[in-house]
């Protein structure tokens, strides 16, 4: 099955510790977020570095008990945070 997203090698795969069907995986300079259940890409953002691993915190914040952060780490030792709940803008670089 074809699904529009990725046009490199996947690097990474990591699933959402409460959502079963949210996945977020890397390919170079793009994240990506699916919703594996309906297979379709949700949203994506370009980080500026050749990223190579991915995850999710394993708690929610303190302040809403929801927001979940998407770790990046890169090929050269880059890392930024991002918000999951915030559409994977960069919180942290």
């Amino acid at each position: 099955m074809l699904v529009y997203g990725h046009c490199d090698d996947v690097w990474t795969v990591a699933f959402h510790p409460r959502l079963a069907n949210r996945a977020v995986t890397a390919s170079e300079k793009v994240v990506y977020v699916w919703n594996t259940e309906e297979r379709s890409m949700e949203r994506f953002t370009v980080v500026g570095f050749a990223a190579r691993a991915v995850a999710f915190s394993s708690a929610p914040l303190e302040a809403d008990k929801t927001t979940h952060h998407i770790a990046v780490g890169g090929a050269k030792g880059d890392i930024v945070v991002s918000g999951w709940a915030l559409g994977i803008c960069p919180c942290i670089r």
